[in-house]
């Protein structure tokens, strides 16, 4: 047995229904693939906001480390400075005890040699 199909001729607006069909299928698959391209949009942009508010964050948390570091660090610095400035103070004020002690001795040495010299000179003299 032999299955025949038979084109009919068609009228005007029975010619047209099935391209009415195929463009309201058509319209239907692209309404239906725009919503799905705007459906990944909407989840490519919150992703890409999620990222960058993450990214800010942790921009902040860095800065906010270097801040506390260069604080820190500022404050260790100026400790050291003031440790140095005493040590620096100290050392000159052991500077000057010896410079002082070695002018008395001097000024002693002076002094003993001239009474060496006296007692010298009146002994020769006798």
């Amino acid at each position: 047995m032999t299955l025949e199909l038979k084109l009919l001729p068609l009228d005007g607006e029975q010619h047209m229904r099935p391209v009415r069909a195929l463009e309201m299928r058509m319209e239907s698959e692209a309404i239906s693939r725009t919503s799905e391209i705007e459906a990944e949009t909407a989840f490519v942009d919150a992703e890409e906001m999620r990222v960058k508010d993450m990214l800010e964050i942790k921009r902040k948390a860095l800065a906010e480390q270097v801040r506390i570091q260069r604080t820190r660090l500022a404050h260790e610095n100026e400790s050291r400075h003031a440790a140095l400035a005493r040590r620096k103070a100290a050392a000159e004020a052991r500077l000057q005890r010896l410079q002082d002690d070695c002018a008395a001795q001097s000024d002693l040495l002076s002094h003993y040699r001239h009474q060496v010299d006296s007692t010298m000179r009146s002994q020769q003299a006798h």
